[in-house]
């Protein structure tokens, strides 16, 4: 291609793919993975920091020297509390990375499909409620309109 080895300029292409592409990336946090990140011990300590500021500011409603305390310890856990989501997001795409890239190269070596079109395919099938094994009408219809 263009004079180039075919090896780089393929490898060329993959590097230029972003990842974000993939549909199949996890984007968001699982209920079970933000309750994990509530968790963290040291989230834990700085909400009950923030708990105890709380009860001394109730009893001196004028002071401003721990209202001002009060207002930095809630944005510090607020930034905590966004940091641990971000790095628990960021393990579980790299965990989904590398499922990811070795369910892909078995698919490969067996010959099937490496996208995730027969997969998008299928979740528009159930949405529609068409079933392909029965030759549903319905799946015929968005088959025959999604090949032209």
């Amino acid at each position: 291609m263009c004079g180039l080895n075919p090896d780089e300029e393929f490898s060329k292409a993959v590097t230029r793919m972003s990842r974000w592409i993939d549909r199949r990336r996890p984007r968001y946090l699982s209920d079970v993975d933000r309750e994990s990140v509530e968790k963290d011990p040291e989230l834990l300590s700085a909400i009950r920091w923030q708990l105890e500021l709380e009860t001394q500011c109730g009893g001196r409603p004028h002071d401003p020297a721990p209202r001002a305390m009060l207002k930095d310890q809630r944005r510090q856990v607020q930034n905590l509390r966004r940091r641990l989501q971000h790095k628990r997001r960021k393990e579980i795409r790299r965990d989904f990375s590398r499922q990811q890239a070795v369910i892909d190269i078995e698919r490969q070596l067996t010959g099937g499909a490496v996208s995730d079109e027969p997969a998008r395919e299928e979740g528009v099938c159930n949405a529609i409620g068409a079933d392909p094994s029965r030759g549903d009408i319905l799946y015929l219809a968005h088959h025959r309109f999604i090949r032209g």
